[in-house]
């Protein structure tokens, strides 16, 4: 049997299947597990739960005398028609009024719900679960039936139009699910979660604990290609989205151990083998997502497997790739694609070991595409700044900001700063929208101390809609300047701390030790010395952590955090004095 199942897998992986969109996947998804739900709560209501056991022998009474009767009355009873018969519904409605708690209650619903299925009467079903759930809010197994009820009314009153639920009923459903947390109901919660739209997109579904769960038992081996294509890929993004990314890499390498031929005979497979190559190269191991990448034999495949070698720190490697995929043939012909020939020539043009080898490739990159805007910003930073100014006014460059940055970059060492600044307005003038010309702009007006300009820059960029994490930056050193404190850090502080530079994160120090919080300081000035690659300004923030060690009594550490400024900056007048002062013991 199971080399039977192995040979029907290997022959379904080479059907060729289309992608299957989210919402189709979830109604997949939902149908199976409603199934395998039907049956968890079928149990539950008869035999799975002591909550619905009559417990006949130890509590005898009126209430289960009439649960005999009715169970006696019912056979009499047609079992078909819109609704229950109203006789069997008045017994019905008398059994709930003489039910006392839980137990009695769900007894009757147990009798509502098998004259549903054997009848059809599925709406009787639905109101009275919930009257008794609006009853009981916090009961799970009269919840699991007015979560039952609802969806089983919705399906046989329009199976066509039953999925996904309308609104009003989707919500009553997830209002039901949220109750259940007990074990052995997670299928039936999750078909409910699905079948009300919570899992249409993976910013809704990453919300439910579940998920992940479910998408492994529905989307696994045994499923055919197109569901475990479709769920994996939801499998992997959930996790993502929880911020699992070493579980997220584990689960895309396991796709390397799929058997390579039939994989490379199965489109779904394929999208999948891509999918991980990227994810991994942005995420994971690039060295890894090299490997996936060398599954391919196409060009562009070809070319990303070099970026992935080059970023893992395997120079030669990805420079050996790229020199293959802009070398001719035999017969002296170029078989890349012009987009893979282009990308491959600027790659090797910023990688080349010499100068002389990334101006030949960036020439022939010039030559191949004049328009090409990050090699003419490469191949001017080779010239001299007259040459290169000129370079960069080439006609065919015009449409695009980055070379007219780079050529306002390059005015800077032959422009006096009163041509410089209208320059810059010239500049943001013709591309009002471009948020890289404004960040640079802030920088530059911020190092010529020229804050009028910053202040007119700022409300330019809002009354434009550019945006970006470095207007609050520059907004807060305003804030700063006019002795707005707590202003300028509250603004600092919205900046999120992956995305903070760490000039923001050395501001917040400063204005935190201005405030005697010296340690709430030294945990910012840390943060911005693990970010800084100038030793210059590396000592300097050094130089403040010593200060607020010592503010701290860690005299030892204060002193260790200024020998290491020493070494990073030796001349560095402030930091020269603290040492010798510490050397002289004048603490």
């Amino acid at each position: 049997m199971a080399a039977q199942k192995k040979q029907n897998r290997a022959a379904a992986s080479k059907t060729t299947r289309p992608r299957v969109s989210l919402s189709r996947v979830c109604l997949l998804g939902a149908l199976t597990a409603l199934g395998l739900g039907g049956g968890i709560i079928g149990i539950s209501l008869y035999s799975g739960r002591s909550v619905f056991s009559l417990q006949g022998k130890a509590r005898e009474g009126a209430f289960y005398q009439k649960l005999r009767e009715f169970d006696q009355q019912l056979a009499a009873f047609p079992q078909t028609g819109a609704s229950a018969p109203a006789p069997i519904n008045r017994l019905l409605d008398d059994l709930a009024r003489s039910a006392l708690g839980v137990e009695s209650h769900l007894s009757v619903l147990k009798r509502r719900r098998n004259l549903a299925l054997r009848g059809g009467y599925f709406a009787d079903y639905r109101t009275a679960a919930e009257k008794t759930a609006a009853v009981f809010p916090h009961a799970e197994p009269i919840a699991a039936a007015a979560l039952e009820s609802l969806i089983r009314e919705a399906l046989e009153s329009s199976p066509a139009r039953a999925l996904p639920l309308e609104k009003e009923a989707a919500d009553r459903v997830r209002s039901y699910a949220s109750v259940i947390r007990s074990p052995g109901y997670e299928d039936l919660v999750l078909s409910a979660y699905v079948l009300s739209g919570a899992l249409e997109t993976p910013q809704t579904a990453v919300e439910i604990p579940q998920s992940a769960g479910f998408l492994s038992r529905v989307g696994g081996q045994e499923a055919s290609p197109e569901t475990w294509d479709a769920f994996f890929v939801d499998r992997v993004i959930l996790r993502f989205l929880r911020g699992e990314i070493r579980e997220t890499s584990l689960l895309i390498q396991s796709l390397l151990a799929m058997d390579s031929p039939a994989l490379m005979k199965n489109p779904a497979a394929l999208r999948l083998l891509r999918f991980g190559a990227e994810f991994l190269y942005d995420f994971g191991d690039p060295a890894l997502s090299a490997e996936f990448f060398s599954r391919f034999s196409d060009d562009p495949s070809t070319a990303r497997q070099g970026d992935a070698l080059w970023l893992a720190g395997r120079l030669d490697a990805a420079r050996t790739l790229w020199t293959a995929l802009v070398s001719p043939d035999a017969e002296g012909r170029y078989t890349p694609e012009s987009k893979t020939l282009r990308r491959s020539l600027y790659n090797l043009g910023s990688a080349a070991p010499d100068k002389a080898q990334s101006l030949a490739f960036l020439e022939r990159l010039m030559a191949l595409e004049p328009a090409h805007p990050f090699g003419a910003i490469r191949y001017s930073r080779f010239l001299e700044t007259p040459q290169a100014l000129s370079f960069l006014e080439t006609p065919q460059l015009g449409g695009n900001s980055l070379p007219a940055l780079e050529q306002l970059r390059r005015g800077r060492d032959v422009w006096p700063i009163d041509k410089m600044i209208p320059e810059t307005w010239l500049l943001l003038n013709r591309y009002p929208q471009a948020s890289p010309l404004y960040q640079w702009g802030a920088y530059y007006f911020e190092l010529q101390k020229r804050f009028h300009e910053t202040a007119r820059l700022i409300r330019a960029a809002e009354i434009n809609g550019v945006e970006g994490y470095w207007i609050p930056f520059a907004q807060s050193l305003q804030y700063i300047r006019e002795g707005r404190y707590d202003a300028g850090e509250a603004l600092l502080k919205t900046i999120p701390p992956q995305a903070r530079m760490w000039q923001a994160d050395a501001n917040i120090g400063l204005i935190l030790e201005a405030k005697r919080s010296p340690a709430s300081a030294l945990e910012y000035y840390t943060a911005a010395a693990g970010q800084v690659s100038n030793n210059r300004e590396a000592a300097r923030l050094r130089l403040r952590i010593a200060r607020c060690l010592r503010a701290l009594g860690r005299d030892r550490e204060s002193r260790e955090a200024l020998e290491y400024a020493g070494r990073l900056d030796g001349e560095n007048p402030a930091v020269r004095m603290e040492l010798r002062r510490v050397t002289q013991g004048e603490l």
